[in-house]
């Protein structure tokens, strides 16, 4: 599996197939898949996402990413937070917190094991 080095900058997603975090980071070909952890964390993280992939994903009630974390990645290491940061394609079109209000970045993320979101370090 290919190294993330510290400072290098990611895209993160829930792969809901492997129940994983996917990571992608950029190649000469473009942001290609670098492999699936459990758990990491990662910086300067800010959500994107396509309003028609999430509007497609509800038509057709299929699994695509449409959502993801553009971040620089730090360590694999867990870090305590209960800022929880949800993505549901059926309810909002954004990133938004437990409280439904919107998500628009945060300078520390925590992408924990066994988890359907990311907490915000505070």
């Amino acid at each position: 599996m290919p190294s993330i080095v510290p400072g290098q900058k990611i895209q993160v997603y829930k792969n809901l197939t492997t129940g994983n975090w996917s990571v992608r980071t950029k190649t000469s070909k473009g942001w290609r898949l670098n492999g699936h952890y459990t758990e990491l964390t990662v910086a300067n993280a800010t959500p994107r996402t396509s309003k028609c992939g999430a509007t497609r994903i509800r038509s057709t009630k299929s699994r695509e990413v449409v959502a993801w974390i553009d971040c620089e990645f730090v360590s694999f290491e867990t870090t305590a937070s209960k800022i929880e940061v949800h993505y549901n394609p059926y309810r909002q079109f954004d990133f938004h917190y437990t409280d439904g209000s919107s998500f628009t970045g945060c300078k520390v993320a925590h992408f924990p094991p066994k988890s359907n979101y990311f907490t915000e370090v505070q």
